[in-house]
This record gives C-alpha cells, sequence and structure tokens, in this order.
C-alpha cells in the first residue's frame, strides 16, 4: 500500500542478488492513468527465474513514483527486505541441532528414570532387611512418584517434539520415506512405553503409598519397581534406535548434499562453456565460492561422522558388524576428495572466473565436477550398504562368485595334477608326439580357467560399481590368478612343464584367497541379515567341506606320488601349498565359529575343528604326510559336516532348496558347473588397463589398482 499527494503514477519492485559484480533490476508492477491517492497492490512474486543459488540472498523493495509534473515525479521507497535460499547444509544443520537437543533430552529421561528406579530398589532392599518403613523413607517414596509424573510429562513433551521435527524434515523433503518411517517408530516406541509401562508404574507406586501391611506395601513396590525396569528398557531401545537413525541421516544428508553439489558444479560449468566472452564473470566466481563454502562444511561433517562410527564400533559392543567398515569408507572418501586437491581446484576456478580466464576456469572446474560426482556415488554406495539395499541381490552374487572360484580352483588342481605327471613320468625337453598334445592341452586348459575369472572378475567389478560389500582384494587376487594362468599356459605351449609347476602353485594360492576373501564378505553380510544368516552360514560351511573334501583328496595322491616316487623339489611345494590352502580353510572356519559362538554348543564347536586343523597345517609345513595326517583330516571334515547337519536342524522352518550330502562329502563330479557365459572364450585385458579404460573403472579401487599393476610389473616373467 501506498499514499501521496499528487497521485501515484507508478509502482516497481526492486531486487539485487547480494553478491560481486551484479546490478539492480527493477521490475514494473503496475501503472496508473488517472491520479490515485491511495493504492493498495498484491502481488504473487516467482522468484524461480531468478535463479538464485543455494547461499545467495535477494535484497528487495518496492518503490512508488507520484505525477508531480512542477519539479519532476518524486520517488518513495520501502525499507529493503531480504530473501535467503539457505543451502542444504543449513537444512540439515537445523534438524540436526534440534534432533540433538531431542536426543540429549532422551539422555537426561534415561537418566532420571535410572535414578527413580535404583531409589525404589534401595527402599525394597530395606523393607526385606527390616520390614519397615520410617517416615522419611515414605516420604522418599512419595518424591519418587512426582519425579515418576515429572518424568512422564518430559517424555511427552520430547515426543511433541520429535513429531514436530518430522514434520519439518518432510516439509523441505530432506530425507526418504524410510527415514520417516523409522522416526515414527521411534515416536511409537516412546507412546507405547507411556501409554503402558509408564502408567502401571505409577498406579503401582500410588498403591504402594496406599498400603498399610507391609507385606502389600513390598509387592506393590516390587511390581512397580518391575515397570520401572521394563520403562527403562524401552527408554534405552528408544536410545539405541534413535542413535541408529542419526547416524543414517547424518550419512544420507551427506549424499544428498554431495549430489547437489556435484549438480551445481555441473550448472556453473556448463553455464560457463556457453559462454564464448572471456571476461571477468563476478557471478559464477561467488557462486563457485558459495560451492567451495559448502564443501568444506561437508567434509567436516564427514570427518564427524566417520569418527563418530569408528568410535561407536571401538565402545559398543552390540554395534552394528558394518559400523566400522562405513567409518573406514566415509573417512577414506573424504580424503580421496582432498588428496584430489578438491578445495584448491573449487578456489582456483574461483580465482580464474573472477579474472576471465574462461579456458583454464573450465578445466578446473570439470575436474572438481567430476571429484565431486565421485565423491556423491561413493557416499552413496555406503549409504547403500548401511540401509542393505540390494543386500540380497549382492549376496546371491557373492554365493556364485564362491561357487565359480571353488570350481575353478578344483579345475585348476586337476591341470595341476596332470602337469605334475607330466613332469615326472618324462624327460625335460625331450617329449614325444603324444605329450606334446597333452601339453598343449593343458595349456588349453589353463587358458579356459583364465577366461573365465576375467568374467568373473569383471562380473565383481560391476557389483562393486554399485555395493561396496564386494571386496577390492578378491578381485584382486582374481586378476593375479588370471595373469599366472595364462603365463603357465604360455609355458606349457613352449613345453616347459618345470616352469609351469610354480606358476601354476601362485595361481593356485591367489585363486583360493579370492575365494577366502568373500567367504568373509559373506559373513560380514551375514550378519547384518539377521534371521537369513543361518541359512547362509550352512552354504558357507558345506563349501569349506568341500574345499577340505578336495585337499583331503589332493593330499591322498601326493601321499601315493611320495610312496612311488620320493620326494621331489615339486612335492616339497605341493605339501607347502597344501598347508596353505589348510591355513585358508581354517581362518574361514574361525571366523564362522566366531559368527555362531552362541550355537557353540549345537555346532559341536567349530573352534576344536579349527585347532585341529591348525595342527595338520603345521605338520603339512614340517613336511609329514603320513596316515596319521590323512585320518585328522578324514576327522575334519566329518565334523564340519556334523555342525554343518547341526545348522540344517536348527533351521525351524526353513526348507533348503539343496540338502548336504549324508556322505563324507559332495563327489566332485557334483560340483556346480559355471555358467555358459563364463566359459566363452575371449580373451580380455592382459596387461595394466588404458587411460581410457582406467576411467570406466570405479575411482574407489583405482589406488590399490595402480599398486597392484606396479608390484605385477616387477615379477619376471617365466
Amino acid at each position: 500500500a501506498a499514499t501521496d499527494d499528487y497521485g501515484i503514477q507508478a509502482l516497481e519492485l526492486v531486487y539485487r542478488v547480494e553478491s560481486e559484480g551484479t546490478e539492480p533490476v527493477t521490475l514494473p508492477l503496475k501503472r496508473w492513468e488517472t491520479q490515485e491517492r491511495t493504492i493498495s497492490v498484491m502481488y504473487r512474486w516467482d522468484v524461480d527465474p531468478i535463479g538464485l543459488f543455494p547461499g545467495e540472498t535477494l535484497a528487495y523493495y518496492v518503490q512508488a513514483s507520484d505525477t508531480d509534473n512542477v519539479s519532476g515525479p518524486n520517488v518513495g521507497r520501502s525499507a529493503t527486505y531480504t530473501l535467503r535460499f539457505p543451502s542444504l547444509s543449513e537444512l540439515y544443520q537445523g534438524v540436526a541441532a534440534e534432533q540433538a537437543a531431542e536426543q540429549g533430552g532422551l539422555d537426561e529421561l534415561i537418566d532420571d528414570q535410572a535414578d527413580a528406579t535404583g531409589a525404589v530398589d534401595a527402599l525394597l532392599d530395606k523393607i526385606r532387611k527390616s520390614q519397615e518403613l520410617t517416615l522419611n523413607d515414605e516420604n522418599l517414596m512419595e518424591q519418587v512418584l512426582e519425579n515418576q509424573k515429572q518424568i512422564e510429562e518430559t517424555a511427552e513433551a520430547l515426543i511433541e517434539d520429535m513429531k514436530e521435527t518430522a514434520a519439518e524434515m518432510e516439509k523441505h523433503q530432506l530425507f526418504d520415506a524410510e527415514t520417516l518411517e523409522k522416526y515414527e517408530e521411534l515416536q511409537e516406541l516412546m507412546e507405547q512405553a507411556l501409554s503402558e509401562e509408564h502408567k502401571a508404574l505409577l498406579q503401582k507406586l500410588a498403591e504402594a503409598l496406599a498400603e498399610q501391611d507391609i507385606g502389600e506395601q513390598e509387592a506393590s513396590m516390587t511390581e512397580a519397581n518391575l515397570s520401572q525396569e521394563q520403562f527403562l528398557q524401552q527408554l534405552e531401545r528408544a536410545k539405541a534406535l534413535y542413535e541408529q537413525i542419526l547416524l543414517e541421516q547424518a550419512l544420507e544428508a551427506a549424499v544428498e548434499q554431495a549430489k547437489a553439489l556435484a549438480e551445481q558444479q555441473q550448472t556453473l560449468m556448463d553455464t560457463l562453456a556457453a559462454t564464448t566472452e572471456a571476461q571477468p564473470m563476478p557471478k559464477l566466481a561467488a557462486q563457485e565460492s558459495l560451492i567451495g563454502e559448502a564443501f568444506t562444511a561437508l567434509s567436516t561433517a564427514l570427518d564427524d561422522l566417520g569418527t563418530k562410527m569408528q568410535e561407536l564400533a571401538e565402545k559398543n559392543e552390540n554395534a552394528p558388524p558394518q559400523i566400522e567398515r562405513l567409518a573406514t569408507e566415509i573417512l577414506r572418501l573424504n580424503e580421496f576428495a582432498h588428496e584430489h586437491r578438491l578445495p584448491e581446484m573449487l578456489q582456483r576456478t574461483g580465482e580464474r572466473l573472477q579474472s576471465g580466464n574462461r579456458e583454464m576456469a573450465l578445466e578446473s572446474g570439470r575436474n572438481a565436477e567430476q571429484t565431486l560426482s565421485e565423491l556423491a556415488q561413493g557416499l552413496e554406495n555406503a549409504l547403500a550398504f548401511m540401509e542393505g539395499e540390494n543386500a540380497n541381490e549382492t549376496l546371491e552374487a557373492l554365493q556364485t562368485a564362491v561357487e565359480s572360484g571353488l570350481y575353478l580352483s578344483h579345475r585348476h588342481e586337476a591341470v595341476m595334477t596332470r602337469t605334475n605327471a607330466l613332469l615326472t613320468g618324462g624327460q625335460v625337453g625331450t617329449y614325444i608326439a603324444s605329450e606334446i598334445l597333452r601339453l598343449q592341452q593343458l595349456a588349453a586348459d589353463e587358458l579356459t580357467a583364465a577366461e573365465s575369472l576375467t568374467r568373473l572378475s569383471n562380473q565383481l567389478w560391476e557389483l562393486g560399481n554399485r555395493q561396496i560389500q564386494v571386496p577390492p582384494e578378491a578381485i584382486f587376487h582374481l586378476n593375479a590368478a588370471n595373469d599366472s594362468l595364462s603365463r603357465a599356459a604360455r609355458a606349457l605351449e613352449d613345453r616347459q612343464p618345470s616352469l609351469a609347476v610354480p606358476i601354476q602353485i601362485s595361481a593356485l594360492a591367489d585363486l583360493n584367497q579370492a575365494v577366502f576373501v568373500l567367504l568373509n564378505a559373506l559373513g560380514e553380510m551375514n550378519q547384518q541379515m539377521g534371521a537369513s544368516g543361518l541359512e547362509n552360514m550352512m552354504e558357507q560351511l558345506q563349501q569349506l567341506a568341500e574345499s577340505q573334501e578336495q585337499l583331503n583328496e589332493m593330499a591322498e595322491n601326493l601321499s601315493r606320488q611320495m610312496r612311488e616316487q620320493g620326494r621331489t623339489p615339486g612335492v616339497e611345494a605341493m605339501m607347502q601349498q597344501l598347508a596353505a590352502q589348510q591355513e585358508m580353510i581354517r581362518e574361514a572356519t574361525e571366523r564362522i565359529a566366531e559368527r555362531a559362538e552362541a550355537m557353540a554348543e549345537m555346532l559341536g564347536s567349530l573352534e576344536d575343528v579349527a585347532e585341529e586343523m591348525a595342527s595338520v597345517e603345521q605338520s603339512l609345513r614340517e613336511g609329514e604326510l603320513d596316515e596319521s595326517v590323512l585320518d585328522r583330516q578324514s576327522q575334519i571334515l566329518t565334523r564340519m559336516l556334523e555342525s554343518l547337519k547341526s545348522l540344517q536342524k536348527r533351521d525351524v522352518g526353513r526348507q533348503r532348496k539343496a540338502e548336504v550330502a549324508e556322505a563324507d562329502g559332495t563327489p566332485l563330479s557334483e560340483v556346480p558347473p559355471l555358467h555358459p557365459e563364463l566359459l566363452e572364450i575371449v580373451r580380455q585385458l592382459e596387461g595394466a588397463p588404458t587411460a581410457k579404460e582406467f576411467e570406466t573403472i570405479p575411482f574407489q579401487y583405482r589406488e590399490q589398482l595402480r599398486r597392484y599393476f606396479k608390484a605385477l610389473s616387477g615379477i619376471p616373467n617365466n
């Protein structure tokens, strides 16, 4: 509204984005042909076309000009108002501050309830010892009752605060539906505790005060004390749930902020790319500065979150098993951004925009955009891991990888056995036509296995790009095994089986180590997946039993070969390899035993089996391979199968599709074949990836891959 003695002629809105280099913009609102001394105008202002950047402030005012035609139109203006576009970081920080206050209130509530419970405990002890309460004791009981009422009021206020926070979160669409549902579960848990446990508690305390008979008073107080304990447990459960919600929220907030920064950087660079003029661009420079400030805040939040998760993993035995790994991943991703000098790139881009150096600004800005995108992707993978997203798909893929790895290990062992037989049965360098044909077939078998490993490794790479549960160490061991198989095949083609044997041993070690790492990853997932973990544990134990059976057969064959031909360097090397394989199986068994500690009785003590494995392992390393060692290996396999059957009996209500064989192990002929695609004979990359190929590799694996190929380049070819 405006008034003027001469009459108002025009009304205008003047605004300016408060950043360096921006000029005020005048927006006509209305013009009058007749003299209007008093006017009132309603105007809906859509600020979207202005393109405010998160963190920017819009200053505006309204000005009116009159119809003074003598000395010229006079202009009057309103007060200046500001409108600020909050960044995601600020919105999340606002919610986080409210939730921190709520969490503190919940902690105080738990402390108050613990004090009240302790007071009733002390009164009960006194009654049971002296069978009487003094006037001071009765006054204390009245105070406890008043305290419990105050606790109820505090809890109700806390629930209302939580509801307001949830409404704000939903209004600004800060978190996904699943997070909001968990927040609602927390409120329901608190309300349920107040409506049930606490009302019973207040009633029993009131009855205890009214009772004159000491026996009845003790009974009422005992029931009240039980209600106190239950209410306290509900509060502690709410606290644990709240801590988990806050951790997930913090990570989800970090993901959304990183994605927003990557999108903002892309938009800014696209705008710059569309600009052809080489001149100072202060507005873009100011926006780049805001992105830099937002990343600094995000980096601090990531460091705090990773540190908090680490402390939780170290101090809380009941912390989720994935917390420690998530902490490491979050801190590593933050470190990755700094190793790629993201803050410096953003600052440098802003300076180049300010000076009008368009090409250089575009180069450094695009690099910053790439780093932000990779950071966002890595954090999104971490969030998916935390929420268990696609866990079943990942679990199935890892199980298939383990089965394929075991199958390839078995096939490769068979090739090694045939290579050793050819080496000991003929004379080095002088092979007849039939032996040459066998060497060529062995080489072809090794190449087929190498190609299958390539396909398996690629599948795990692809899955690892989406899920952080896939351990990169397994992929590196598969690649190393692939390289060894290819080199062993070349040695066999060159009719040099003596050179092929040690390379084959190395390939087997890497292949089995990859299986071992995958089994560990399966174990971590089993812990996260709750009830389904038992079934998956059975599958792991069955796979380990198959590995133990293969190891036993290899030991028997090697023992027979020793009796026929004596000890040779090849035999000695094979014994060391058997010891290494026994070590791998033992360590995997120990990990299953740790996860099944609560089931130790029905498992028949897998820890004892692991100890027996360690004994066999030591015997093999010392060169012992007699009937005693073979008998102990047989007993190990029998006890593993017994534990597996025990697991099946405990798997109440669950029908497995494939049952464990009643005999001592599954025949090797029944080991599941690989998928036909894995058997396609297509040669893949043999050396280090090219620069273009390297860009397609998930960034979280690149540094490890560089180290792998650097180490590999130092190994002489055989």
